[in-house]
């Protein structure tokens, strides 16, 4: 209570960069911010029960838990007038407002010792919530209506913490994160913008939809790459494989019932329809020309971005490679998927293929795919234990070429074939890699919810 601090600029109480367990490992990151409208608390930290901002109060307002993950990377908490604090229409509108930090794939102990690999960053966001929930007597706002909300990694953890509140596999590592365990991680809805989910699979994915362009794009992921024939082959391979893979999902259209499968050409089927009308939807909602074909779209609007591999990278250098590596260990391959496509084309490419043959022996090993299974949202939706949120609302920018389009709509057909509660997905036309979304809608989708 005596933390509290007046903010005039945000006209809001604000505590922050709390540690969120007496256990952390990495301190500077292992915090997170609380802010609440004025009305919300007295200037001694009480907590003025009938004080109203908006069409909230102290007791029933939503509380946006917004993670900061990016790249899998150790992030902080944010703080007012930063580039990643989104913390003020909500506090506007009466929300209670909490940014959270967390380990990452960089992160070290004092000893030297790599302690944010996989899963680390989702449990950490866990930990938080457990530590606010234990805390709530002295915190404004509705406990039972906490909304996650992040963008990238972000979004896949926001989608995470979403499906798995609860869930027993993630106790070891809360309780050797110092959590409170008698409290509960579970979430009410879930904002999600463009997740980097499904990494086992994400290069299928990705070569499935960009595999028609020969040359990737200067970025953060890497250099300016044209295609070699070995990395072609393995580009045909991994999109063959996509094809095997959606169509063993089972998943169902909501809207006719329809089995979603892909034709062996990947060009084809009710999964591909599918996947063009949600992209010629976002086009049409700015007035704009849909896209003919995939490739026609990838070829001419938005064209590969990251090189084959795009995230189990063959030479091990992607921030997923250093995400999967161990204590000792920086880096690590971890998609058994990539494993098998370079095998595939062994004989025909031996130098290249004999050079990478070593790296994925560890990744069938049971450990390492339980690890795997920590942190990828698409294990836990029809998993009977734990807490599923009520609500999902998924943005992804139509000019995102981070991750396949499929993966996101794959998230979201999942979620409303498993009859979890409501889910809102569309593509955001001429928006890219980021929180994908117009002014005010987010807000207005979450008035929505907590009325319901």
């Amino acid at each position: 209570m005596n933390q509290w601090k007046f903010c005039p600029s945000l006209d809001c109480w604000c505590m922050e960069d709390v540690v969120y367990t007496d256990k952390a490992a990495v301190p500077q990151a292992q915090r997170l911010s609380v802010f609440a409208p004025k009305a919300y608390l007295s200037e001694t930290g009480i907590i003025q029960e009938r004080g109203a901002c908006g069409r909230y109060t102290a007791q029933n307002a939503p509380v946006i838990f917004e993670n900061n993950a990016a790249g899998y990377m150790e992030m902080p908490n944010t703080h007012p007038g930063e580039d990643r604090f989104f913390g003020s229409p909500y506090l506007a509108q009466g929300m209670v407002y909490v940014t959270c930090g967390c380990r990452g794939r960089s992160s070290r102990n004092e000893q030297g010792e790599y302690v944010g690999k996989a899963p680390m960053t989702i449990v950490d966001f866990k930990t938080a919530i457990r530590f606010l929930r234990h805390h709530r007597g002295v915190l404004p706002g509705d406990w039972n209506r906490l909304i996650s909300v992040g963008f990238s990694a972000g979004g896949a953890m926001s989608a995470l913490l979403a499906v798995s509140g609860d869930h027993p596999d993630y106790d070891p590592y809360l309780r050797e994160n110092g959590a409170y365990m008698e409290e509960s991680d579970a979430v009410y809805a879930a904002q999600i913008y463009c997740p980097i989910i499904d990494l086992e699979h994400a290069d299928m994915a990705y070569e499935w939809q960009f595999g028609a362009d020969p040359q990737s794009e200067e970025s953060y992921a890497g250099p300016a790459e044209i295609m070699t024939p070995f990395k072609e082959a393995v580009s045909r391979k991994l999109s063959s494989m996509y094809v095997t893979y959606v169509n063993g999902l089972e998943l169902t259209d909501p809207r006719t019932g329809e089995v979603l499968t892909l034709g062996e050409d990947g060009r084809s089927g009710s999964f591909y329809e599918c996947v063009m009308r949600r992209l010629s939807d976002a086009a049409k909602l700015c007035g704009e020309q849909p896209p003919v074909d995939l490739d026609e779209d990838v070829l001419h609007r938005r064209r590969r971005m990251k090189a084959c591999t795009a995230f189990d990278r063959l030479d091990e250098q992607s921030g997923e490679n250093e995400l999967f590596g161990n204590r000792a260990q920086n880096t690590a391959h971890f998609s058994l998927s990539v494993a098998k496509a370079v095998a595939s084309v062994a004989e025909q490419f031996p130098e290249e293929a004999a050079s990478l043959a070593e790296g994925w022996k560890h990744c069938s090993d049971e450990g390492f795919q339980t690890r795997l299974r920590l942190l990828n949202p698409l294990a836990y939706i029809r998993d009977p234990q734990g807490k599923k949120a009520v609500h999902y609302r998924i943005r992804v920018g139509a000019d995102d070429a981070d991750t396949a389009f499929s993966v996101s709509m794959t998230l979201a057909v999942m979620l409303q074939n498993a009859h979890l509660g409501t889910v809102d997905d569309a593509l955001v036309w001429h928006q890219p890699h980021c929180e994908a979304d117009l002014p005010g809608q987010i807000q207005a989708w979450i008035h929505q919810i907590c009325r319901q």
